[in-house]
């Protein structure tokens, strides 16, 4: 059976060949990073540079508004969603895209390997899963770690391991590694603290925040052409990184994004910000917040309107004080 990355790179040369896409977006692997960088391949000789492995983390949608018109993506199962999220919201034309969908075993986190390999991480060409190991090749030999040390947190709770409604799909389904949601004893005990305890626990994060953007930069659905934070006529939030401003342009970023229900919980954010900044505690509660008052998860169906966008009026209004219709 042919592996994973031998069947993604026949499947982009194929489609590169016969002129179903122009460009095919997926991972490769780069010396010096322990996770996989984005491709864009044109030409079937750019296609074998393609590779499938856990360490293809980042969610590749973020760069779906710079495909042509005829282009294929790799996807795992939780890129499929954001696609989807931006489907529904009529940001790119489900026309033309083909997705190679892969049957994920579960990503890394960078921050995990890094603290069990150290630099050595640096020396990394490829990592596996078997059973519940993950194996490393470096520089000096192979190292294994339980996969369960240093799975991403999302991966634990992860229901779409096998990717939905996708042309292609490559890989063998693996079982996935199940365990309790990480975050849960941190979201109860967040929940059960006052605001004033809640504002002091994020005052203390923010206050490292240097409002670089990546949080923005890689989320999947802040897609605007034009973002309120870069008016400068008016300035509506200045750029100076202060602990009032730093409040005001995450509070603007969880109400558009995991606010109006447009959240998939993918992790990027928390992923790329350099100062270690744990997002994901605010994009959950939000995210299961909606969850709860309106039964939707984002990017399950690209029919199904987002939550905020429309008004019905069965919706419930006990957040609001008030009994449901």
């Amino acid at each position: 059976m042919p592996s994973a990355t031998e069947q993604v790179v026949e499947q982009a040369q194929a489609l590169l060949s016969s002129g179903q896409a122009e460009v095919v977006l997926g991972y490769q692997r780069a010396p010096g990073f322990v996770l996989a960088r984005p491709l864009f391949a044109r030409t079937p000789e750019q296609a074998e540079r393609l590779m499938l492995d856990p360490g293809c983390v980042a969610d590749l949608s973020s760069y779906a508004l710079q495909l042509p018109q005829k282009a294929a993506a790799v996807v795992k199962g939780c890129d499929v969603r954001s696609f989807v999220g931006l489907i529904q919201e009529k940001q790119i034309k489900p026309e033309g895209l083909t997705f190679i969908g892969w049957n994920c075993p579960g990503v890394v986190s960078e921050r995990k390997v890094r603290q069990r390999l150290g630099d050595r991480a640096d020396t990394l060409t490829a990592v596996r899963r078997e059973g519940d190991q993950m194996i490393f090749t470096l520089a000096d030999g192979e190292q294994s770690l339980p996969a369960a040390d240093v799975l991403a947190d999302r991966c634990f709770i992860c229901k779409v391991q096998q990717p939905q409604g996708v042309q292609v799909v490559v890989g063998e389904p693996i079982t996935p590694i199940t365990s309790d949601d990480p975050l849960g004893s941190e979201l109860q005990r967040l929940h059960a603290a006052s605001p004033d305890e809640r504002r002091a626990f994020w005052a203390e994060h923010f206050e490292r925040c240097i409002r670089c953007y990546a949080c923005r930069e890689v989320c999947p659905a802040c897609c605007c052409r034009e973002c309120i934070i870069d008016c400068t006529r008016p300035v509506w939030v200045p750029r100076a990184p202060t602990e009032q401003d730093n409040f005001l342009f995450q509070q603007i970023r969880m109400l558009h994004v995991p606010g109006y229900g447009r959240c998939t919980d993918c992790g990027e954010c928390e992923r790329v910000c350099p100062v270690n900044i744990p997002l994901r505690l605010l994009t959950r509660t939000l995210h299961d917040d909606i969850v709860r008052l309106y039964n939707y998860r984002h990017g399950l169906d690209s029919e199904a309107p987002v939550p905020m966008t429309v008004y019905d009026t069965a919706d419930s209004e006990a957040h609001m004080g008030r009994p449901k219709k």
